[in-house]
This record gives C-alpha cells, sequence and structure tokens, in this order.
C-alpha cells in the first residue's frame, strides 16, 4: 500500500491549535504541518455544456441544486473511499465538519472507519491491518493519503468532476 502525506496548511492548523493534536494513533509518529498544495479547479463554460458532461452520475453533474459538499461525499461513497478516524481526533472532526450536516451524515454512516475501541461501532483490526499511523489517513483508489485533507484536493485525488464551490470556511 503506498502512502501519500497530505497536512492541513499551516495556516488551519494555527487557527485550530491542532498541530499534533492526533497524528497518529500510537503518538510515536507525528505527522508534520506543511503548506498543503493549493488546487484550483475550474469548470469552464465549454466543460459545462459539453454533452459527456451531461451524462455523468447525479453525484458528478453540474447541477445548481446539487450541494457540491454532498455531491463530494456521494462521489467518495461511490469510489469506496474510507476515512480513518477515531472519536478524539479534533483533526479528524474538523474534516467531517467540512462537508456539512448533510454529507456529514453520508461519511459517518458509509465512509469512517472508527479506529479506537471505546468508539462506535470500532473497528481496530481493520485500522491495524491497513497500519493506520496517523489520523484521519483516507484510503482513495488504494493509496493511503494522511492528514487533513481541503475538499477540493479530496475531489482532485479522487477523480471528482462536480460542482467545486465548496464552503470550506466551516470551523
Amino acid at each position: 500500500m503506498q502512502f501519500v502525506k497530505i497536512s492541513l496548511p499551516i495556516a488551519i492548523f494555527a487557527s485550530l491549535a491542532l498541530v499534533s493534536s492526533c497524528s497518529s494513533t500510537n503518538n510515536s509518529q507525528k505527522v508534520e504541518a506543511q503548506t498543503a498544495p493549493t488546487a484550483t479547479s475550474t469548470i469552464s463554460a465549454a466543460t459545462q455544456s459539453d454533452s459527456s458532461k451531461k451524462a455523468a452520475s447525479p453525484a458528478n453533474s453540474v447541477n445548481s441544486n446539487v450541494v457540491p459538499e454532498v455531491a463530494l461525499a456521494n462521489h467518495l461513497k461511490q469510489k469506496g473511499a474510507k476515512m480513518y478516524a477515531t472519536f478524539w481526533c479534533t483533526v479528524c472532526n474538523w474534516q467531517e465538519r467540512q462537508f456539512g450536516t448533510e454529507a456529514e451524515k453520508i461519511l459517518k454512516e458509509n465512509i469512517r472507519i472508527e479506529c479506537d475501541p471505546r468508539g462506535k461501532n470500532p473497528q481496530t483490526e481493520l485500522c491495524d491491518k491497513i497500519n493506520i499511523r496517523a489520523l484521519p489517513t483516507w484510503q482513495i483508489n488504494g493509496k493511503l493519503y494522511e492528514g487533513g485533507i481541503p475538499l477540493t484536493e479530496l475531489a482532485d485525488i479522487s477523480g471528482y468532476s462536480g460542482p467545486r464551490n465548496f464552503k470550506t470556511s466551516r470551523n
């Protein structure tokens, strides 16, 4: 399994005081704060009118009525993505809040894997088998990505092509 380290931007760590609050399940390793690469993706008018895009699945279609966070959560669910987390991890909780209330339900029911035996519906054997070293850890397309990841980067990593006007200022 290949690991790719992605961390929250330093400004987010500083504002949330999360530099090392839950970076490791055994506290012997730390995921260092780094500036995450910025991902800028826009959908041009030509792309929106492309007939092949109109045939895309509802989660990936360009539709002003679709909440982008919900569409991304549904896309991640369809891709079989997993987010390994614990109930006490503040970065994990931040990551879930980035999706908003409606999409957070999709995450908790279909994507989130609890790695602490004291948590709700723990799957510690799976976390051990995958060798989770940092929290949260995303598993997308067979690769592991450590740390909190901005929604635009999750969209890029997973191949999401739907609306990207994410409300990333949630606390």
